[in-house]
C-alpha cells in the first residue's frame, strides 16, 4: 500500500466551513474528511497529504450522527454549491452560529454570545443563477463547477432555485445550439456563461456572457426566448474577452425588453440593472435589513454614509425621512440605479447623493457633499472586507455608530479587531442564514464609539 492510500480510524469533533468533518490523524495532523459529521466515527482513507494536515474521505461509516439525513440532490458532493445536504437544517444553523462566534473570538478578540441565525426557506430561495457553458458528447451543456475545478457538472434542476430557472436556461441552451462554448485552455470559443436574475414578481432578466464583440442572432434569440417564456422581460449580452476568472466583462449590451427589473423590498421600490449587486435571497434580505435598521436606530437629523451602497438598498431601507444619506459604490451602473431608486422612493438630491468611486475616496466626497462628518456609517463590503484605507479613515473620523453587514466572518472579525483598537466598542450582533445548505452565513455587527 502506497503512502497516499493509508487509512486510520477517525472520531470527528467538528465540521469546517467547507463542509469537511474534522478529526486527528494518528500522527497528530488535522484531517479534513468529506461526508463526515461531528460525533461520527469511521475508517478514513487519506487521499492528499500536506505538512500540517491531510485530506481524506470516509471509507466506512461506523457511528452515524443523529443529525445525518439522506441528501435530496442528485449532484450533491459532485457540485461545488451546497455542502450541508446530508445534515438536518437546525444542526446546520447551530454550526453557522458557532462558527461566527469562534472566529470573532479567535481573530477579532471579541467574546460574545452569537444568537441563532434568522432563517427562512431552505429551498428555492435564490433570485440569481449563473451557469458556465461547456460541451459534452458534442452537445452544449450548462451546470455548476465541481469543487476546486472548472469541470462542469450538468444539473437539470437546482434545489436552490425555482423550476422556471431550469426551464428558461434549458430553453436558451437549445436556442444557442451550434455555437461553441468558451475553452479556458485556448481562449477560443464564444459562450462563457448564462446569467439569470428573477424579481419578486417572477420576472426575469437573461444575459448571455460571450467571449467576443457580439452574440450572432442575438435579437432573434431574444425574441424566441421571450415568446416561449413571457416572464423573461429583459435580454442582455455581456462581452468578456479577458482570459481571467472574471465572470463578466465591462460591456453590457441591451438587446430586447426592459432595461431594468423592479424589486420591492421593505415597502421600497428598487430598479436594478444586471451589472448591479443585489442580495440573492430576497426573503432573508428583508430580515437582514430590518435587523440592521433596529441596530442602527437612525433618527431624523442624522447624516449617514453608506460605503458599499450597490443600488442603494441598505441606505434607502434604513434611513427615514429627514436623514441626509450619501452612498458610494465602485460600479457606475449601480450608482445610476441608486440615484433612480432615491427618486422612486421620495428622496431628493438635496438630502441624498451617490458617487461612483471606491470607498476610501468616497468618504471624502460624501463629507464634501454635506460639509459634515457622518453620525452613522453603513458597511456592506465584498468578501475581502474593508479596504485598509477605509478602516483608517473610520478610526480617524470617528462616527458615532458603525453598522457592518458581512458575508465573511473571517474578514469581519479582522476588521472588528482593528476598529476596536481604534476606539470602538462591540454593541450588538445578529446572524442571518442568507444561503441555506451552503457554507456561507451573513452577519450584522453594530459598533459604537467609545
Amino acid at each position: 500500500m502506497s503512502k497516499k492510500e493509508w487509512r486510520f480510524e477517525g472520531a470527528f469533533t467538528d465540521i469546517s466551513d467547507k463542509g469537511f468533518g474534522v478529526c486527528r490523524a494518528p500522527d497528530g495532523r488535522t484531517a479534513f474528511v468529506a461526508d463526515a459529521l461531528t460525533g461520527e466515527e469511521g475508517t478514513v482513507k487519506v487521499i492528499k497529504e500536506y505538512k500540517n494536515y491531510v485530506i481524506g474521505k470516509m471509507e466506512e461509516l461506523k457511528v452515524a450522527s443523529p443529525h445525518r439525513i439522506q441528501p435530496d440532490c442528485t449532484v450533491f458532493r459532485r457540485c461545488g454549491g451546497c455542502i450541508y445536504r446530508h445534515l438536518d437544517y437546525q444542526a446546520e444553523l447551530e454550526y453557522k452560529r458557532k462558527g461566527v462566534e469562534e472566529v470573532l473570538k479567535r481573530v477579532g478578540g471579541v467574546s460574545v454570545s452569537v444568537p441563532m441565525p434568522l432563517s427562512g426557506k431552505e429551498k428555492e430561495y435564490r433570485n440569481k443563477l449563473l451557469l458556465p457553458v461547456g460541451k459534452r458528447d458534442g452537445e452544449l451543456v450548462c451546470g455548476f463547477y465541481a469543487p476546486h475545478s472548472h469541470s462542469i457538472i450538468p444539473c437539470d434542476k437546482c434545489l436552490l432555485h425555482t423550476d422556471d430557472f431550469s426551464q428558461i436556461s434549458a430553453g436558451l441552451l437549445q436556442l444557442l445550439k451550434g455555437k461553441n462554448p468558451y475553452d479556458e485552455a485556448t481562449g477560443k470559443g464564444l459562450l462563457r456563461h448564462i446569467y439569470l436574475r428573477r424579481n419578486g414578481k417572477g420576472e426575469f432578466c437573461v444575459t448571455v456572457i460571450v467571449n467576443g464583440k457580439r452574440l450572432p442572432s442575438a435579437e432573434e434569440t431574444a425574441e424566441l426566448l421571450m415568446a416561449r417564456f413571457p416572464q423573461v422581460k429583459s435580454f442582455y449580452v455581456n462581452l468578456n474577452v479577458s482570459r481571467t476568472n472574471n465572470v463578466t466583462g465591462p460591456d453590457w449590451v441591451h438587446i430586447k425588453g426592459e432595461k431594468l427589473l423592479t424589486q420591492e423590498l421593505l415597502g421600497k421600490t428598487f430598479k436594478m440593472s444586471p451589472a448591479a449587486f443585489f442580495q440573492v435571497n430576497t426573503e432573508m434580505t428583508e430580515k437582514l435589513y430590518a435587523t440592521a435598521a433596529e441596530m442602527a436606530d437612525i433618527r431624523k437629523g442624522e447624516t449617514v454614509f453608506d460605503m458599499y451602497c450597490g443600488i442603494g438598498t441598505v441606505g434607502l431601507c434604513l434611513c427615514p425621512d429627514g436623514v441626509e444619506l450619501c452612498g458610494v459604490e465602485i460600479v457606475p451602473a449601480a450608482i445610476e440605479n441608486a440615484r433612480q431608486n432615491a427618486i422612486l422612493n421620495g428622496r431628493s438630491e438635496k438630502d441624498t447623493k451617490f458617487f461612483a468611486c471606491d470607498a476610501a475616496e468616497g468618504f471624502e466626497r460624501c463629507y464634501n457633499a454635506f460639509g459634515k462628518k457622518p453620525t452613522t456609517v453603513l458597511l456592506d463590503p465584498p468578501r475581502a472586507g474593508l479596504a485598509p484605507s477605509l478602516t483608517e479613515t473610520l478610526i480617524k473620523e470617528r462616527p458615532e455608530k458603525i453598522v457592518y453587514i458581512s458575508c465573511n466572518p473571517a474578514t469581519l472579525a479582522r476588521d472588528v479587531a482593528l476598529l476596536k483598537d481604534g476606539g470602538y466598542s462591540f454593541a450588538d450582533i445578529a446572524t442571518v442564514d442568507m444561503f441555506p445548505r451552503t457554507g456561507h452565513v451573513e452577519s450584522i455587527v453594530c459598533l459604537r464609539r467609545r
